[in-house]
């Protein structure tokens, strides 16, 4: 099912993509906070609702959602995740800076859909 949430034209970030800019950090892959890092960036690339407002807290609630957590452990988890690389950088900062890297490197990219609850 396509994502209600996505704008037909517009560039759709993938997992993968989320992934190969990660590494270059060098975090830990088995960290939850990991996880919810790369499901933040797809969705927030993903969700003009988020993505327009820089709406960070917002974007735990849904993260907490999807994973049936809670907001404040998605938040810690990632600046965990984030910290330990040695980065100082609030973790809304360094996701939405994420994002606006990965679409402007790779502007050439066609929509791609997504089935429901993929992140």
């Amino acid at each position: 099912m396509p994502n209600p949430l996505l704008s037909e034209g517009k560039r759709c970030l993938q997992k993968h993509e989320v992934v190969k800019f990660l590494d270059q950090y060098h975090m830990l892959h088995s960290n939850q906070g990991y996880q919810f890092l790369i499901a933040a960036i797809v969705l927030t690339a993903n969700d003009e609702s988020i993505n327009s407002g820089r709406k960070v807290m917002a974007l735990y609630g849904k993260l907490a959602e999807h994973f049936n957590t809670t907001s404040s452990r998605v938040e810690r988890a990632i600046r965990t995740v984030i910290g330990k690389t040695g980065i100082k950088q609030p973790n809304g900062e360094f996701i939405f800076q994420s994002v606006d890297t990965l679409l402007l490197e790779t502007p050439t990219a066609l929509v791609k859909t997504f089935r429901h609850g993929e992140l």
